[in-house]
């Protein structure tokens, strides 16, 4: 034992903590997984799990041209002559609708796809009451039959018009269209490997790609060894579940608050319980609805990707201290995948169940292009099919025929009629009630107005109108 003096008492002191972050450090490689060490990694998992079973929604539903269409078809029928009628109605029995099975409608005529709608829209055709009332419905009790003949021509303008949306372009975008059972199922087959959901007993789920091995160590992998997890919820598991071997705070990696203990043990049970991956499934959230774009499962995905560890060999999720994931002291509790290093990978490509849900991510997008395409349509078509129901466009008549040539003076022509007409009118320009009592006047603003001119300005407009959007 030396002499305590000032000199060697500093020159001790500086030797002992000289040796303090030799041992911390030592005593940090040798350490136990911790309390939380997975946290960040479980919320990422676990934000992709949470729009997992059926919790995903599109929030792009596809659109319906079903009110527009059966309008037109209806409209089609109800102004169409009684020859065409007929075909909808039973040779037997004219006030019956047709029995097609008996009495196919004819299908060598190019609108092969229009007859269900059109036999649909026939159904109320038998019933005079109904038929009369939907004809008055549409105002075409009151038209004159040149009337009548225009309407048919622009209402089958019309009909072909929506044959051609709903045909052809409809099909080309419905090819991109999902629904919602389709997109969960996308999601199950990514987080479970099966397209439903497990129940809490986790029946039909086949844990480490129905591979499990009597160590943990193969199970999740090795410095650079792939472990077994091809579904995101082994990934879980391996990051977040005790067992029966490991020890410290292993089981409260994923959630400092919350031990995701078990008594699995790989060495007489390689596939753990039920009841152990409820455990720690019950650390995410399963509770409500999301409604997907095809921006959310790439942000997930990206999150996951930049917790990735990347090494020289292979990459790991969760804590890796060295050698292996088993969960011991001086290793780490994690799954290592391969094909992913320091220098090269992509995890959406090289690891399975980041592949299945960046696929799913695309088909969302092309789900979203599809359902704008189908939207802008539809609004072309609704903008068609309320124009066709105006009363103004419905009472639009062709020109007058020109009467037979006779003697006598020329016939009055129509901006003659116009000015006569203007003239009448301009007497009672200071004197709105008598205008409005004179036949053929009509006070605008501040004037006394030839009435049939403007009812001539608007059906005309309303003509152009029309045929800009056929």
């Amino acid at each position: 034992m030396t002499i305590s003096i000032p000199v060697s008492r500093k020159v001790v002191q500086v030797s002992v903590f000289a040796c303090v972050p030799a041992a911390l450090q030592h005593q940090q490689v040798r350490a136990n997984v911790a309390a939380g060490d997975n946290a960040a990694e479980r919320a990422a998992l676990c934000s992709i799990i949470e729009v997992a079973g059926n919790r995903a929604k599109l929030h792009d539903q596809k659109p319906t041209f079903d009110t527009e269409l059966q309008g037109i078809m209806e409209l089609n029928m109800k102004a169409a002559e009684d020859t065409w009628l007929t075909e909808f109605r039973s040779p037997e029995n004219p006030t019956m609708a047709r029995d097609t099975n008996k009495h196919p409608l004819p299908q060598n005529r190019g609108w092969a796809n229009q007859w269900p709608h059109r036999e649909r829209a026939a159904s109320k055709l038998p019933d005079p009451a109904s038929h009369a009332e939907r004809r008055k419905h549409y105002k075409l009790d009151v038209l004159s039959e040149q009337q009548q003949k225009n309407v048919r021509a622009a209402v089958a303008r019309l009909e072909e018009a929506f044959a051609e949306a709903t045909g052809t372009e409809k099909a080309a975008a419905l090819s991109d269209i999902m629904d919602d059972t389709t997109l969960q199922k996308k999601i199950n087959q990514g987080v479970y490997g099966m397209d439903t959901e497990p129940a809490s007993n986790f029946a039909n789920y086949k844990p480490f790609n129905n591979q499990p091995a009597r160590n943990r160590e193969t199970n999740c992998g090795t410095a650079n060894t792939a472990g077994k997890a091809t579904n995101l919820f082994g990934a879980l598991f391996f990051l977040c579940a005790g067992d029966a071997t490991n020890n410290g705070d292993a089981g409260k990696a994923c959630k400092a608050d919350a031990r995701a203990s078990s008594t699995w043990n790989p060495s007489t049970t390689p596939a753990p319980s039920g009841s152990d991956m409820e455990t720690v499934r019950k650390l995410c959230n399963r509770e409500g609805e999301t409604k997907l774009t095809a921006a959310d499962p790439n942000n997930r995905i990206a999150t996951i990707a930049n917790l990735v560890k990347r090494g020289t060999s292979a990459s790991h999720i969760g804590k890796f201290l060295e050698t292996n994931c088993n969960g011991l002291q001086a290793n780490g509790m994690c799954v290592t995948y391969t094909g992913i290093t320091d220098k090269t990978g992509d995890i959406r490509k090289a690891v399975p169940w980041p592949q299945k849900l960046a696929h799913t991510a695309e088909k969302l997008r092309k789900h979203e292009v599809g359902v704008r395409h189908l939207q802008a349509v539809k609004r072309s078509l609704k903008a068609k099919y309320n124009l066709a129901q105006e009363k103004e466009y419905l009472q639009l008549s062709a020109p007058a025929e020109a009467p037979a040539g006779t003697s006598g003076a020329e016939a009055e022509k129509p901006q003659e009629k116009t000015t006569a007409a203007q003239q009448t009118c301009d007497k009672y320009k200071s004197n709105k009630i008598t205008c409005e009592s004179t036949d053929k006047c009509k006070w605008k603003g501040k004037e006394c107005k030839d009435s049939s001119f403007l009812a001539s300005k608007k059906l005309a407009l309303m003509a152009a109108a029309f045929v800009s959007i056929l």
